[in-house]
């Protein structure tokens, strides 16, 4: 499992793979240092994202034109299939730097507390241990406190600009990660992305760009009508965080193979392994039942919405499950970040969970069971939906539980 920050990955050069680009990264170390200690650097997080972006479509009025026509369908057909009102009031059409844009203080409200963990656990380990003899508690006291909380905050904007780049490479919206990054009531998609997602396919552009739309829709209003989503996610990246173990020795023991491998032009290795903890294996185990119940929501009522409207449904609903497979944006940031890499298996059930949730329960009372978190289900419950419903019912006052 990778850790967070500490990867090849967004290293300073597109791949994340061989020699960093060391012009780039003096770059970057001299807007660290003329920062506020022990911040994580926002600048240097979009600017290396940016840079890693490659070519970059200006985007046109016939782009917002056909974007906004479909996200307006979408929402109209949407409308028929949840409880949840409308969220759309901005309809978008993004090109990929518009998207690292419009997602940064998303992405700062997610990484922002783990690397405060990440900074915590780096001091303890280091006044506590001693390499060859030498103490190493001075790196993190007196002047060289500073400096020392930029450097961590430098190596965790690595890890995290790399991410927000591969996302906006893969992902076709705003909430195609699951996660609450652009602002309430935008909806939006990426028209270079929607191209490239429906090249080969066979299927008329405007019905893919349309499905997209329906999951975009989909994706904006549960995350509006959840608030206590937000919390959960960012909770569960922190609790991660937080329990990070760091052997400083073996650091030390690999210091000069990564530079060797550095002066070869190999991947440059992680520095270290974090020891994953009972507390870090559950965190990880509820944000991913978490995702896929999000994904399974998703999926379930757009199938809904077009199952009689659309006749190639099913190929393009095939297409989404083999791309969610290879090339899911959730995946991507949460691989990256935590090293959990969301199983297909548990987004199937999470989709028949809702189906047989809509049966049971009605479109309302399906919708209900997102108002607090315990009235979902975990992931062994997923396997018995039924079950798990019958034994489950929104009370009719949930003022005395914290969703928090």
């Amino acid at each position: 499992m990778s850790g967070f920050g500490f990867t090849g990955d967004g290293f300073g050069n597109e791949e994340g793979k061989g020699m960093p680009d060391l012009g780039a990264l003096f770059t970057q170390l001299g807007k660290m240092f003329s920062g506020e200690p022990g911040a994580l650097p926002e600048s240097t997080i979009r600017d290396i994202a940016r840079g890693q972006l490659g070519n970059d479509r200006y985007i046109g009025h016939i782009d917002l034109a056909e974007v906004t026509e479909a996200l307006n369908l979408a929402d109209l057909w949407i409308n028929d299939t949840t409880a949840f009102p409308s969220a759309l009031r901005t309809p978008q059409a993004w090109s990929k730097a518009d998207w690292v844009e419009s997602t940064m203080s998303g992405w700062m409200n997610l990484v922002a507390p783990m690397s405060k963990s990440l900074t915590d656990g780096l001091t303890k380990s280091l006044t506590e241990s001693q390499v060859e003899g030498i103490e190493l508690s001075a790196m993190t006291t007196g002047p060289l406190a500073g400096v020392f909380q930029q450097m961590t905050g430098m190596l965790l904007a690595q890890q995290v600009g790399g991410t927000v780049a591969a996302v906006a490479k893969l992902t076709t919206g705003s909430a195609d990660t699951s996660l609450p990054l652009a602002s309430d009531g935008v909806a939006a998609l990426i028209p270079t992305n929607v191209n490239e997602w429906g090249e080969g396919l066979g299927i008329d552009m405007r019905d893919v760009r349309l499905f997209l739309a329906l999951r975009e829709i989909a994706g904006t209003r549960l995350l509006a009508e959840v608030p206590w989503l937000r919390g959960r996610l960012t909770d569960a990246v922190t609790a991660y965080g937080s329990g990070i173990q760091i052997d400083v020795q073996a650091i030390s023991d690999q210091a000069m193979d990564v530079m060797n491998a550095l002066q070869e032009g190999a991947d440059p290795r992680s520095l270290f392994t974090p020891a994953t903890t009972p507390a870090q294996e559950l965190a990880l185990a509820q944000l991913e039942t978490l995702l896929a119940l999000f994904e399974g929501w998703v999926n379930h009522v757009v199938h809904l919405a077009i199952a009689e409207r659309l006749p190639s449904h099913v190929a393009l609903e095939e297409s989404s499950r083999r791309k969610r497979v290879s090339q899911n944006p959730t995946t991507t940031v949460f691989q990256s970040l935590v090293g959990l890499e969301v199983s297909p298996r548990l987004s199937r059930e999470a989709t028949h969970f809702w189906n047989v949730a809509l049966d049971l329960k009605g479109l309302e009372g399906r919708d209900e069971l997102w108002s607090h978190p315990d009235l979902l289900p975990a992931a062994l419950e997923m396997q018995d939906p039924a079950a798990f419903l019958s034994s489950t019912s929104a009370p009719d006052d949930l003022s005395g539980l914290d969703p928090a």
